[in-house]
């Protein structure tokens, strides 16, 4: 129970009470020593196994190992965060879609996106990313109607389009776009659709040998103060 006491000018006290239940969050962690994770038919089958068996509360962690995983996959009945090896060498060859940030938002980190045309990322939910990179795709990642893209530290090679907004319904917002590389895309970072007012800071991005940078047709609010232009 906290208790705050307020003694007003003309002598009245004012007593308020907040009382505060806290209650433990189970945490799962599942790594290598855990569950198999040798190709992306254990990623489907550990995914199953969260759906199944994870209490709808649980704040769920994914380590891969460094290996490279070849198909899709859809985080859709709950959330999980999705970890690579921070040395490297954690690699998805295909797309990954993100339809639910229930109970929390959904954190990736350390993966890199490899493609061949198709989407790297896709996501109708509010998703954190931090240190994953994104080559060869028709769009790297984007963030659609629900959803929104966190991105920072990330880097977008030789895409059609590196990263989109194409979202006017979300439940997150990021007004940083914090330290990313973007590099030989025809099109670096695409506003299709983004509804607001908030203006989004590009600092400490580099844009490089893109054919165009910014495709703002939208003229949504950005701040490129803080970015490198190459």
């Amino acid at each position: 129970e906290i208790c705050w006491e307020l003694i007003m000018k003309n002598g009245d006290t004012l007593r308020l009470k907040q009382t505060l239940e806290v209650q433990p969050l189970e945490h799962l962690i599942y790594t290598t020593e855990d569950v198999p994770m040798e190709n992306i038919e254990d990623i489907k089958a550990l995914i199953d196994k969260i759906n199944a068996e994870a209490p709808s509360d649980a704040v769920v962690d994914v380590y891969l190992p460094a290996k490279t995983y070849t198909g899709d996959l859809s985080i859709v009945s709950r959330s999980f965060n999705l970890h690579g090896d921070p040395e490297g060498g954690t690699v998805l060859q295909g797309a990954l879609s993100v339809n639910s940030d229930f109970p929390y938002i959904v954190f990736l980190s350390d993966i890199s996106f490899e493609g061949q045309g198709g989407t790297g990322l896709s996501t109708t939910a509010s998703v954190f990313m931090t240190s994953c990179s994104f080559t060869g795709y028709d769009i790297g990642a984007v963030a659609l109607d629900g959803g929104m893209i966190s991105v920072h530290d990330c880097s977008f090679t030789d895409n059609i389009v590196g990263f989109k907004y194409n979202s006017v319904t979300h439940n997150s917002f990021d007004d940083l776009f914090q330290n990313n590389t973007i590099t030989g895309n025809d099109i670096g970072v695409q506003f299709e659709r983004l509804k607001g007012t908030i203006r989004i800071a590009f600092d400490g991005t580099v844009f490089e040998d893109n054919r165009v940078d910014i495709d703002n047709p939208i003229d949504y609010p950005i701040d490129t103060a803080g970015a490198e232009f190459r």
